[in-house]
């Protein structure tokens, strides 16, 4: 997941490449975290389909919570104190100071305050333009699922925060 962002990787290091490898990532971690959710769920309350709709409510809440803490992580508002999340928090503002260098003569100065290093609006702005397709990356199941089991939860679009 996210707290594994390898910032000497090609990707993350290269501010050219940068948003478009931490997006990656992003959606690579929301997509594996639905799963987990969803696999959890059905352990826990052995369950082989989620035809139920109580079950599809339950998913679809944590799906929800979950998507809403990666938003938080994102952009630096999740002030978790662990040494993983600390890393990560790190890391994320290394990315997103590498982001910021590359966009420069594009943002016009307009992130010029970055919070002591954190970014902080630049990466509320990075998280508002790409939340939907996260949303959509959340559930997005990585075969075609059983019968019983596909979960789709968004009918009235991406969730508040």
């Amino acid at each position: 997941n996210l707290e594994n962002l390898d910032i000497k990787s090609e990707g993350l290091s290269n501010g050219s490449f940068s948003s478009h490898s931490l997006l990656g990532d992003v959606f690579l971690s929301a997509k594996y975290e639905a799963e987990n959710i969803k696999k959890l769920y059905q352990q826990n309350n052995s369950k082989i389909k989620l035809t139920e709709e109580k079950d599809k409510e339950s998913i679809c809440r944590a799906l929800r919570y979950s998507f809403a803490d990666l938003g938080d992580i994102i952009r630096g508002k999740d002030l978790w104190d662990h040494k993983d999340f600390k890393k990560l928090e790190k890391h994320l503002q290394k990315i997103f100071g590498k982001i910021k260098e590359e966009l420069k003569s594009k943002i016009n100065d307009k992130y010029e305050d970055n919070s002591e290093g954190k970014h902080t609006k630049f990466r509320e702005d990075w998280w508002e333009a790409n939340r939907a397709k996260v949303w959509e990356a959340m559930q997005c199941p990585k075969k075609i699922p059983p019968p019983g089991v596909d979960i789709k939860c968004d009918q009235t679009g991406v969730p508040l925060d």
